[in-house]
């Protein structure tokens, strides 16, 4: 069976809105190759967009955990008598019905860690933790399966994030170590590696080994770090790591020409990868951002200055044209991107380019994280071109489902009351207005919209009789 073949029909079904079929599909795809992540992460898309459309009720919900329960014991025996595969496929069936569970994406990665299939199991741990940032057991995984999957640092990174959360937990202490340890063995090369005890005896490798897993907090940390990374290229400058992470150091001192040619470095060493030129368009929009900031700083102490203001609405100015360059160049590489392509329709709308946002927000809207701030965001759009009727449809199925009124929900209310403003149907805007006021009444303008309104309802009724 051709699985690219059957990924291609399943990813055109998914741009079409076939949810049903998408997933019938894309199972397929994971069921033949388990560790397939392109084909595990358009299926999480395509569930949840599914579940989105149709959530189910909480009658629905109760019967369906009362019916999982015979699932959930195969899974959890499957575990127990070493057979991870079929324990993953148990989760993924389960998780047609309920794609938004942390237990079931939990169970999930810890049956993909026991098959060996670390790229999978990472993308349902970092699922657990996108949805809960302080699930131990996910960032615990998630330390084991980096390490496995030989990305060291982000090993690092997610067992520093365990430690804040649990400073005294011995295995994630000792794992720490043991990582920077191998980071260290790695960068100088040594072949015979049975443990870090057994090669870094003298002082200054201690010392070294220390800074590495230690997490970077003040500007001395920074400077240490960086010549800690010196020394290493002094030994191996030709490897471009090296030169990124160097350069990721200086951009945090705000040395933007050491990053710059430290990025450089790293692009010369290896052109084809669009890493540098990432990092180099980060420093372009940082730049700017940085003048800006100051200019602000100045303005304040000299309020009255029209140069300054000139200057300060001219850098804003630039930085949205560099922002914009550089991100339209990440979607143009990555196309199915949803976080750069969201980026880039805010920008666009940012400038009045309210055609071309509208056209990033109709393809970032099919992504389940993106979707209610993309249907916000489309309301504007269509608001903005006078399209009201479209724009009342965005607002109010962004609303669907929601219980309480959170900033989001908030901002959708406000957005929906002030399209009803604008043409006039003051009745329906103090209705939305209503929602916010007797929740927050320091909600943005949200005393003076009621003021405005609340004497003009009946008016639109007026006018027609």
């Amino acid at each position: 069976m051709d699985i690219r073949l059957i990924l291609q029909k399943a990813n055109e079904a998914l741009q079409a809105g076939s949810f049903d079929y998408a997933v019938d599909l894309f199972t397929q795809v994971v069921n033949l190759a388990p560790d397939n992540v392109e084909a595990r992460t358009a299926l999480r898309q395509a569930e949840l967009a599914r579940y989105e459309e149709n959530p189910p009720g909480a009658v629905a919900k109760l019967f369906g955990y009362l019916t999982s329960l015979p699932f959930i014991v195969f899974i959890f025996f499957a575990r127990l008598v070493a057979r991870p595969e079929a324990a993953m496929r148990g989760c993924e069936k389960l998780l047609r019905k309920y794609p938004k569970s942390i237990f079931l994406l939990t169970l999930l990665g810890k049956a993909s860690y026991d098959a060996g299939y670390w790229r999978s199991g990472i993308l349902a741990m970092e699922d657990v933790r996108s949805a809960k940032p302080d699930h131990i057991t996910a960032l615990r995984y998630l330390g084991r399966l980096y390490k496995e999957a030989k990305d060291i640092p982000t090993a690092i990174s997610r067992y520093q994030e365990l430690l804040n959360l649990r400073p005294q937990d011995i295995e994630a202490e000792r794992s720490m170590r043991d990582l920077a340890a191998l980071e260290i063995v790695d960068s100088v090369g040594w072949e015979d590696t049975t443990s870090y005890r057994d090669k870094i005896r003298d002082i200054e490798r201690a010392e070294r080994l220390e800074e590495a897993q230690r997490f970077i907090r003040t500007r001395e940390d920074l400077e240490r770090a960086i010549e800690r990374t010196k020394e290493e290229l002094e030994a191996e400058p030709g490897r471009a790591i090296l030169w990124l992470r160097l350069g990721d150091y200086y951009k945090q001192m705000k040395d933007y020409v050491q990053a710059e040619a430290s990025y450089t470095k790293g692009m010369e060493l290896e052109p084809e990868s669009f890493t540098y030129k990432s990092r180099l368009g980060d420093l372009r929009i940082a730049r700017a951002e940085d003048e800006i900031d100051t200019l602000r700083d100045e303005l304040k102490e000299s309020p009255e200055d029209p140069l300054l203001a000139e200057k300060l609405k001219q850098a804003e100015e630039e930085r949205k044209r560099v922002s914009l360059e550089e991100i339209s160049k990440r979607v143009e590489v990555y196309p199915t991107d949803t976080d750069q392509r969201f980026r880039l329709g805010m920008l666009l709308f940012d400038l009045e380019r309210t055609n071309e946002a509208t056209s990033q927000f109709q393809q970032t809207v099919r992504d389940p994280k993106f979707r209610r701030r993309s249907l916000n965001m489309l309301g504007q759009c269509f608001a903005k071109r006078g399209l009201y009727d479209l724009s009342v449809k965005q607002f109010n199925t962004a609303l669907e489902g929601i219980a309480v009124l959170d900033d989001e929900a908030k901002g959708l209310v406000y957005n929906l009351g002030k399209v009803y403003e604008e043409m006039g149907d003051f009745e329906k805007a103090k209705e939305q207005y209503s929602r916010i006021y007797e929740a927050d009444i320091n909600f943005r303008d949200i005393a003076e919209r009621m003021e405005v309104v609340y004497p003009r309802t009946g008016e639109k009724k007026q006018s027609q009789e």
